[in-house]
């Protein structure tokens, strides 16, 4: 399956910044490039924050 851009940060912003969406709700195989665009794009107040609303469970 092709990986879409617009998809893994539309992905990541909704597990990572509002926390409407879980790992285990998106494809398999956007997991690993939403946590790479995650890494690559969001400060680590974002990250952490993220962690510590529990939005990565």
């Amino acid at each position: 399956m092709t990986i879409l851009t617009f998809r893994t940060s539309t992905y990541a912003r909704n597990i990572y910044i509002y926390g409407t969406t879980k790992f285990s709700d998106i494809p398999a195989e956007y997991v690993q490039p939403v946590k790479d665009y995650a890494e690559a794009n969001f400060s680590r107040e974002q990250l952490e924050h993220a962690q510590e609303m529990g939005y990565l469970s």
